[in-house]
Order: structure tokens, then sequence, then C-alpha cells
């Protein structure tokens, strides 16, 4: 999902256009791949710290580190690195929210999800961190696919794809293509339309309407729930103003399969 700066910029046009049109006629505000979608280009991000072994350890002495690179079929080059752990029993590909860098967020994912028996792999989108070009919706979903397809190839036993807000996004669209082990929703949400709706402030949203860009239209976690038959697991939070749980949870109640759960994080 987009970063809170990116909502606070929707937020503030549709602001904008109510006052504007208020008397006159509804504001309608066009949604695309721009508003979701922030690279290092566009918000000037720079990394302060290379995530390493020395860095890995903090959280898991007995893991290892690995890189990983991936040429896309564009030429694009995809750099991701794997932690494994002398323990494990299933192997998670995560997918970040739209600020995730792996050289800033992996200690987040290392100290938490680490703590589970699994290898974890990791990647930059394009445009972000290590991963060099220009990202769309369309090429990211792309890459995603390759990525499951290379980390499928090398890995043996399960692999659970794990995606986190706008990963979440692209975590299910892998899952409508590709048959998964399990598959893990975090701060997720049904589509953009609803996304956008939601994020809209009450005393605006008789005046507005969303111009969902024809790229984002496809995207629907609600029909790539349905079409999942693996375990599932949604984790939404409470108070999450960016991603409402009611969407997350409506994606979770979508899944077909009794191996299903719903975790709702309280405060």
């Amino acid at each position: 999902m987009p970063s809170k700066s990116s909502i606070q910029q929707v937020l503030r046009l549709s602001t904008i256009l109510l006052f504007v049109h208020f008397l006159s006629a509804c504001a309608s505000i066009q949604v695309s791949d721009k508003n979701f979608l922030i690279p290092d280009s566009k918000s000037g991000f720079k990394a302060t710290t290379t995530f390493d072994a020395t860095a890995l350890h903090t959280q898991l002495p007995l893991a290892s580190l690995k890189t990983l690179s991936i040429s896309s079929e564009d030429n694009a080059i995809l750099q991701g690195i794997e932690i494994r752990q002398p323990n494990a029993k299933m192997n998670i590909l995560y997918f970040g929210g739209n600020a995730f860098h792996i050289d800033s967020g992996t200690q987040h994912v290392a100290a938490n999800i680490g703590q589970c028996p699994a290898n974890i792999s990791l990647f930059d989108y394009r445009g972000y961190g290590r991963s060099n070009g220009t990202p769309s919706i369309e090429n990211i979903q792309a890459d995603a696919l390759a990525i499951y397809d290379e980390v499928r190839k090398k890995t043996s036993g399960k692999l659970i794809v794990h995606g986190m807000s706008l990963g979440s996004f692209i975590a299910a669209y892998v899952a409508q293509h590709r048959a998964l082990d399990g598959l893990i929703l975090e701060a997720t949400a049904t589509n953009v339309s609803d996304w956008a709706y939601a994020n809209t402030p009450w005393y605006a949203k008789p005046f507005v309407s969303f111009d969902i860009d024809q790229a984002l239209k496809p995207i629907d976690n609600i029909k790539a729930a349905r079409s999942h038959q693996s375990p599932a697991l949604v984790i939404v939070g409470d108070k999450d103003k960016t991603t409402p749980p009611n969407l997350g949870i409506k994606v979770y109640e979508a899944f077909p399969s009794p191996k299903k759960q719903l975790i709702v994080v309280k405060n």
C-alpha cells in the first residue's frame, strides 16, 4: 500500500477539490500507480547502513546470510538476500511494504519473523534500495513471479509467501498465478477503490469519486483469496488507519480453505 506521505497527498487533494467544487459538482480524483509507488528517485531515500552478517547476528546469532540476484526480462537487476537458519522447518518469501528496503527493514523482519524456524528470502522492489530500474504495477507483478519461481527452484520443502501492505497485493498476485504452500497477508485490503474510499475523510465522501487507472483495476485481493486453496493467515491491526482492519477481514472471509486464521493485533 502507499506510504503515509502519498496518502496525505491524495487526501489533501481531495480536500482542496471538495472546497472548489462543493457547490457545483463532485470531485473526481485520479488514482494511478504513482500514488502507490515511491521509488528512491522520487523519495530521495539513501541507505545509511548495510544489512550484513554482523547486523543479522545481533538478532539471529546462528543464522547465515546469502546475497541473491535475479535479472528480469527487461534487464532490471533485482537484488535480494536469504537468511538461513539451522533449525528451519520451512521457507518464507517476504514482500515488504512500499517504504521497505533490505538495508533499513530487514532488522525488523529478522527480529520478528526470524523467531519462526524458517529461512527467509527478501528482495528490494525495482527502483528501491539495491535493485535498479523504474517500477510500475505491471513490472513489479512480473518481477514477483520471477522471484518466486527462482526461490522455489532453489528451495526444498514448503515455501510460504508473506506480503505486508503493498506487498500483500504482490503476494496475492503470486497466489493467483502459482500454487503456493501457504499465504500470509499482513495489513492488507480488498482493492484500490475500497482502499481509496476508506482513506477519504467522512465529510468529503459525498463529493468525491475515484478514477482508478486501468493498471490498478484488476487488482482484487478478494478474487485472489477465492482462488487460493492452501493454508492462509491474515494479520490486521485493530487501529490501523492506512489499511483499515475491516478490509483485511473481508479478504480473510473470502479464503475457501478451512485452514485459515485471522489475527487482529490490539492497539
